[in-house]
């Protein structure tokens, strides 16, 4: 599980408000094919179990010192048969399964009983509990499914569809109707997980799991850790990052669930939702319920317009067409713009700054001839955020000699794009584009595609892209509507036994 994910269930399981997760190594990512952390790359390796052992033993030495003698009326008795009343509601919860006695009695011979012998009952429990914690079983979601034929897909077990359904629209472990519904095999049709996946999109726990899906399918989860230029950018750490990130939230949250808005609507909307330090940033006025509106500002449209996408691709001190050319072809219509050391072509550094030259001259000319058949077409996107500064500032003008920004470029990607030779005026208008069109939507459906799979091969992905277009038009954009129709899915409860997602 990655780390939010080990912080919610841990919360879920023993009341505690940690958030030990926070601290732990990074999550691993899906790095060629988006950024999101549910991937099954998920390792423990020797650090992170060393985190894991001492968050485990932290925990549970919480949950007894502040909640054993209320949760177990029989503690005071000490003996191994309270501690096995324990375990045996503990474990299930722990492992989100039904646990064999098997599996039971090993911990309670190996590990509780013996303490309690050595130590005391308490000391015991905790040991149990701290053992749990570092279980695989714990750590792990597990697609094992029914024992079946070699060569037939494998089908998951009820208690692994429950885990999946609440670890894809909550983030954390299934709760109570959710288990309910599992137990009464209400999981196994298509209609049973559609209603639960429409009450889970409900829950509160549910906005943050899509505001992490469309953060990290634009790799700007990660703002809070952007430095800029102190000196050109004084107020931008204290006041204007945190405000950044409770605009994305905000604004996911308005677009998504408020409105029920769908791929067109998170990168042409005329409006977001911050503070007055982003209205001031964006020379806007905020307005009811802290709704901004953009109508007067043409130039500023949709979620890669907004300062977080802005300030996560610039510099720590001016902006960069090449990160945000690269980043929106990638994201938004999965184009591949070429990877220089793939062809062990030599990276020239970028061009250094000139107080005579804008940022767009600089960069129009640093491509040599060998470059110029990728930076043509990543150049042609990037050069449509220039207006934008390395905070997401708008500017007309360009250093202490006020040189004119110039956003105004004809595209250079693929003919089959309708636009992809157009002219265009700048970001805004090619986000409205890619709104638009079929492959902007489609290149979305296939990154939600890696993010409720939690992983990726164009196998998988086409599978998904057919259910796609069989899609009534009113669903076939909407973030959530998108959601509820994988998880109706055969794929999303059969698994190939070979594993083989190619």
């Amino acid at each position: 599980m990655t780390n939010a994910e080990f912080d919610a269930t841990v919360q879920a399981l023993l009341g505690t408000t940690a958030t030990l997760g926070a601290d732990f190594v990074p999550d691993a990512r899906q790095f060629k094919f988006g950024k999101f952390d549910r991937n099954e790359a998920q390792i423990v390796d020797p650090v992170l179990a060393r985190q894991l052992q001492q968050a485990a033993n932290k925990l549970a030495q919480e949950y007894v010192d502040a909640k054993l003698s209320q949760a177990l009326s029989c503690a005071s008795n000490g003996d191994a048969a309270c501690a096995k009343q324990f375990f045996e509601k503990f474990l299930p919860q722990a492992f989100r399964r039904e646990v064999p006695a098997a599996e039971l009695d090993a911990l309670l011979t190996q590990v509780v009983t013996p303490e309690i012998a050595r130590d005391n009952f308490a000391s015991a429990v905790r040991l149990g509990i701290e053992a749990s914690l570092q279980s695989a079983a714990f750590l792990y979601h597990t697609e094992i499914g029914a024992a079946g034929p070699d060569t037939a897909p494998i089908s998951m077990t009820a208690a692994e569809i429950a885990s999946e359904l609440s670890y894809l629209f909550t983030g954390g472990p299934p709760d109570a109707a959710l288990i309910t519904a599992r137990d009464a095999g209400a999981l196994t049709t298509a209609a049973g997980r559609e209603a639960q996946a429409r009450r889970l999109l409900e829950t509160p726990a549910a906005r943050p799991q899509v505001q992490r899906m469309i953060k990290q399918w634009l790799d700007i989860d990660g703002i809070g850790e952007i430095g800029k230029d102190n000196a050109l950018f004084n107020t931008y750490e204290s006041q204007l990052r945190p405000e950044m990130v409770k605009e994305s939230n905000d604004f996911i949250d308005e677009v998504v669930f408020n409105r029920k808005g769908d791929f067109k609507l998170l990168l042409s909307a005329d409006f977001t939702v911050g503070s007055q330090e982003i209205a001031n940033l964006y020379g806007a006025a905020p307005g009811s319920g802290g709704i901004i509106d953009l109508s007067g500002k043409p130039e500023r449209r949709g979620i890669l317009n907004q300062a977080a996408f802005l300030t996560v691709y610039a510099t720590a001190v001016e902006s960069s067409p090449i990160r945000r050319g690269v980043h929106v072809m990638t994201q938004t219509l999965c184009l591949n713009p070429g990877d220089p050391s793939l062809l062990a072509m030599p990276v020239p550094p970028p061009p250094p700054p000139d107080p005579n030259k804008s940022v767009r001259a600089r960069f129009e000319a640093h491509a040599t001839e060998s470059c110029a058949g990728c930076h043509n077409a990543i150049d042609s996107v990037g050069f449509t955020f220039e207006h934008f500064d390395a905070i997401g500032a708008f500017k007309t003008e360009q250093g202490t000699n006020k040189l004119t920004i110039d956003s105004k470029t004809t595209l250079a990607l693929p003919s089959d794009l309708p636009f992809g030779k157009q002219p265009v005026a700048d970001s805004a208008e090619l986000a409205v584009l890619i709104s638009e069109s079929d492959a902007g939507r489609r290149c979305f459906a296939r990154n939600l595609a890696r993010f409720t799979t939690a992983t990726h091969g164009p196998t998988l992905e086409q599978a998904f892209i057919e259910e796609w277009q069989q899609l009534a038009a009113a669903g076939k954009d909407s973030v959530l509507e998108l959601l509820v129709a994988y998880v109706k899915t055969d794929f999303f409860v059969q698994r190939d036994p070979q594993g083989d997602v190619k």
